[in-house]
């Protein structure tokens, strides 16, 4: 077997990039670059990383002016396996060993406790009570509603009828978006 995977990779070698080897090949192209050398860099939108990815973080890190990274948690602190956030959370340790081992200062973390991302007051209380104990419900929405599918077939069909409604009624396509967090479940 060792054989048969040394061949191929110097078959693949300089012609192609397997996509398993991707961030090993961006991680040896950028360790001895200064490319984040004095740059503020943004890091949005992980729950966490591969190995792989602490590897190229240390890079950054120990060249950037200034990393900020965001963490969607509310119990940064937590270390409960059985809390809701502790995958984030046990990121968010191991982050913090590398900054240490780099001696890398960390500022306290700033937690986003007030919504500012939406003006609707509907959109509001859903963020607020989805996922809470509170099961109390408004009696009545405008702009928000609730659908419980049997399935994905069954949640795109509605999401298709909805926006046939609203395309009959005259709203533009272009004032309308789907949005869906995994693509390829949704993409047929």
């Amino acid at each position: 077997i060792s054989t048969i995977i040394s061949t191929y990779d110097n078959l693949i070698k300089d012609k192609y990039i397997d996509s398993a080897c991707e961030l090993s090949v961006l991680y040896e192209k950028i360790k001895d670059l200064d490319y984040f050398c004095d740059k503020i860099v943004f890091i949005d939108g992980f729950a966490g990383f591969a190995a792989h990815e602490y590897k190229i973080l240390e890079v950054i890190l120990k060249q950037s002016k200034n990393t900020t990274i965001t963490f969607c948690t509310d119990s940064h602190i937590n270390n409960n396996k059985y809390d809701l956030f502790y995958y984030v959370n046990n990121n968010i340790s191991i982050l913090k060993e590398v900054a240490s081992k780099l001696n890398v200062a960390i500022a306290e973390p700033v937690i986003l406790n007030k919504a500012k991302r939406f003006n609707n007051d509907e959109m509001k209380y859903v963020e607020k009570y989805a996922f809470s104990d509170n099961k109390s419900v408004r009696n009545s929405a405008e702009n928000v509603s609730i659908y419980r599918a049997n399935g994905i077939i069954d949640e795109c069909n509605y999401v298709a009828s909805n926006i046939s409604k609203l395309l009959r009624k005259g709203i533009k396509a272009q004032r309308i978006a789907v949005i869906c967090r995994d693509m390829d479940k949704y993409q047929n």
